[in-house]
């Protein structure tokens, strides 16, 4: 936030620091608010700063900001709010929470950047319009609500006016409500660099009865219609004086007779989507006919940089929703692996539109299980809305960077609803109780390998996108492309996935029970063990005199729910090659996300060994697979440990020589596959 001197001149004269004109050395000299010694305080015009000769007191433009606010904070009183709560007919409670301040007959609402740095400092006066202080940028009132990622799940009001903003949250406070208002400094003054800060989230654009009202609501709706998860607005009745805003709504139905419950339901009557948005949102494409998985391709290749591997990435993605249609316990729960910018997200989110599908950008021990207590007693929970419904998470890396207490609570709630129940009490009586299940698709960054067991246990299998493959040339063509026509491109190609997806699908027992042949089930049997035992966690101490020492001996998790899981996945990508059976190229694909689904070191040094004739030093096998010397031994303890090893020894003059070979257990497993 850097600003001109200018502009700090300006703000300083407006809040009573007297400038006499004078300057020395370029810099204008004043009183010091701070010591108020007179004319000691320089300002300097280039550099956008102040200092006082006398106490030493320095700062920038936003550090003035931050020290008129400290004191107008400290000057509100109560007989202040309640002038202002009785000239406004609202209630003074609505106030009490609110940051306000004082400052010779002016109300002082402060607006916080991200950052929680102050960026303007908004005046009132009784029966006076607000404004913004001299030479200040303005900035959204309440929009450090946007950045609490408690309130990640809450929908959004956008409003016109501080007053307006402060009543409604004062409103859903009283209901307990999980929306909260956010104020703009002016009907048309959204700016467009505030898109972002609504992706995938949920908004009502309440803006006031009036020309500016409609234009400015119809500005939003152009710049972030399009990203959010959904888009109201406000629809007030022709019958409504101009300039009726959310202030007289309320003071009218809520705040006269504390009908607060009703006020809200009949606010939501007034809710409707923007006409725009129904054009853009309900597009119908010329699709007709079956739509085959080449189909589906040639749509994607359209806006994106398609391979042989992001084919792949995509067929396993559809078939993950599909396996949805296959009853039966133990879920798909996939995650698709890749650095930042590859294309997980913009596969993943071509499947918004799919009925099959509940799209989310990220989740919270919140929005899962929520506690909240609606009016009319809905469950706004993702486990009460979802079904069988696929859930794609296009960024579970949001959920490893948690804290860990997050992390542990939100992975319990998935490892009740992978094993079909999730039960939660809450402390206002509301209980939740579900049974579940459902297929999971979720993009990941590399960081999930540092979270080896995810907090999950055994429930998630992986497919690795191979990013050695990507033409980056023609990737980056692609993107800057769709960054032009980026809106039409996902919304055409959400369409197509849609309509593949939502075609009749003849999965029926008969046809699952042709499809899994004996030799598909001969081979994925042993495929899942060898996966049960390679991804077995060895866990040691981290602290102490027993640091690095194994903590208890591992044991590997029964082989049905991976062998489960392998089937339906092949199933389902079965229906999508549209083959009458599982053939070898599926089943090479449910290896290789096996494979994926182990620690990468583990597999490669395992198939090495099983190519090998003869025992192995360490060092060859650190020099073949690549591992550093100095960490190749965890490795082999940790694969010896959960029986996928065995060590013997040979000599070599006086020196005893150590060499590995697989396991008899593994090396009959891996023949098999």
């Amino acid at each position: 936030m850097a600003k001109k001197s200018s502009d700090l001149i300006s703000l300083m004269e407006f809040y009573g620091v007297e400038f006499f004109g004078e300057t020395k050395k370029d810099e204008h000299i004043a009183d010091c608010p701070f010591c108020d010694k007179e004319k000691h305080l320089y300002v300097n015009p280039d550099k956008g700063c102040y200092f006082c000769q006398r106490c030493s007191k320095t700062g920038t433009f936003k550090d003035f900001l931050g020290f008129l606010w400290t004191h107008f904070e400290s000057q509100i009183t109560y007989e202040n709010l309640a002038l202002v709560a009785n000239a406004r007919k609202i209630p003074i409670e609505s106030l009490k929470n609110e940051k306000i301040g004082y400052h010779k007959g002016k109300y002082i609402f402060p607006v916080f950047l991200n950052t929680g740095e102050i960026t303007d400092l908004r005046y009132y006066a009784v029966g006076e319009k607000m404004h913004s202080s001299p030479g200040i940028i303005t900035g959204i009132y309440k929009g450090e609500l946007l950045f609490d990622s408690k309130l990640n799940s809450h929908t959004v009001w956008i409003c016109e006016g501080e007053f307006d903003c402060i009543v409604l949250n004062h409103l859903f406070n009283t209901l307990s409500i999980q929306h909260f208002a956010i104020s703009l400094p002016g009907a048309n003054n959204f700016k467009a660099n505030w898109a972002p800060f609504f992706i995938d989230r949920r908004v009502i654009c309440a803006l006031d009865n009036d020309s500016a009202g409609k234009q400015g609501t119809d500005k939003i709706t152009n710049l972030i219609g399009a990203v959010t998860k959904s888009f109201e607005i406000i629809n007030w009745p022709d019958d409504f004086p101009s300039g009726y805003d959310i202030s007289d709504f309320l003071v009218a139905t809520a705040f006269k007779d504390e009908q607060y419950a009703e006020a809200f339901l009949n606010l939501k009557k007034l809710l409707s989507p923007p006409s725009n948005k129904n054009k853009t949102s309900k597009i119908k494409y010329d699709i007709t006919g079956r739509v085959t998985f080449p189909d589906l391709i040639k749509n994607f290749k359209k806006f994106l940089d398609v391979n042989e591997d992001f084919e792949t990435m995509i067929k396993i993605c559809l078939g993950t929703v599909l396996s949805g249609k296959i009853l039966g316990n133990d879920p798909v729960w996939m995650f698709i692996v890749g650095p930042p910018g590859y294309g997980k997200t913009a596969v993943l989110s071509a499947f918004k539109q799919a009925d099959d599908c509940y799209f989310q950008s990220t989740i919270s021990r919140h929005n899962l299980v929520s506690g909240f207590k609606t009016p009319d007693g809905s469950d706004p929970s993702i486990l009460g809305l979802i079904g069988h419904r696929c859930l794609i998470l296009k960024d579970y890396t949001e959920i490893l960077v948690k804290s860990k207490p997050d992390r542990e609570e939100i992975s319990g709630i998935l490892r009740g609803a992978f094993d079909g129940f999730v039960e939660r009490d809450f402390g206002n009586g509301v209980k939740r109780r579900y049974e579940t299940n459902f297929p999971m698709l979720a993009g990941v960054t590399d960081l999930i390998k540092h979270h080896s067991d995810a907090e999950l246990g055994e429930r998630m299998i992986r497919f690795n996108l191979n990013v050695d493959e990507v033409d980056f040339m023609q990737q980056g063509e692609k993107a800057l492309v769709s960054a032009i026509t980026g809106d039409e491109d996902k919304n055409e190609l959400q369409q197509y996935v849609a309509y593949y997806l939502n075609q009749e699908w003849p999965i029926t027992k008969e046809a699952l029970l042709e499809r899994s042949t004996p030799e598909f089930r001969r081979r994925v049997l042993p495929l899942a063990k060898i996966t049960a035992i390679l991804r077995t966690k060895v866990t040691r101490h981290e602290k102490g005199i027993h640091r690095e020492a194994v903590s208890y001996r591992p044991k590997p998790e029964s082989v049905n729910r991976l062998a489960i899981q392998f089937q339906r996945l092949a199933l389902a990508l079965s229906f999508v090659e549209e083959t009458p059976f599982i053939t070898s190229k599926v089943y090479n694909l449910i290896k290789r996300i096996a494979f994926d689904t182990v620690d990468g070191f583990s597999t490669e040094i395992c198939q090495f060994l099983s190519k090998m004739t003869q025992p192995v030093t360490r060092d060859v096998i650190a020099d073949t697979v690549k591992v550093p010397k100095a960490s190749i031994h965890f490795y082999l303890e940790d694969l010896e440990l959960v029986g996928a090893l065995q060590k013997s020894y040979s000599t070599a003059g006086i020196k005893k020589v150590v060499k590995y070979s697989l396991s008899p257990v593994l090396k009959e497993l891996w023949s098999l596959i």
